[in-house]
């Protein structure tokens, strides 16, 4: 028996892609527990470039295409 793997693609455009625990959210994590946080980071497009901004840590890391990152129980690739 294997777990489904749901895959989604959104494009990135001038609005940033809000991840978190909220229905309204674009990207929305399952939560283990509780979920507290409503939003825990975003992806943005600035001057060229693609960006996780993690809320909690209060970082920002530039996203390169083809790299993969895990948010919660979430893998985001970055891809044209």
């Amino acid at each position: 028996m294997a777990k489904n793997i749901n895959q989604y693609t959104l494009t990135l455009g001038k609005d940033p892609i809000h991840i978190g625990y909220s229905a309204d959210m674009g990207i929305l994590l399952k939560a283990k527990g509780i979920a507290i946080d409503k939003e825990i980071s975003f992806i943005m497009f600035e001057n060229g470039h693609c960006f996780l901004n993690d809320l909690k840590a209060g970082t920002k890391q530039e996203m390169n295409l083809g790299e993969k990152m895990i948010i919660g129980n979430c893998e985001v690739l970055f891809c044209n």
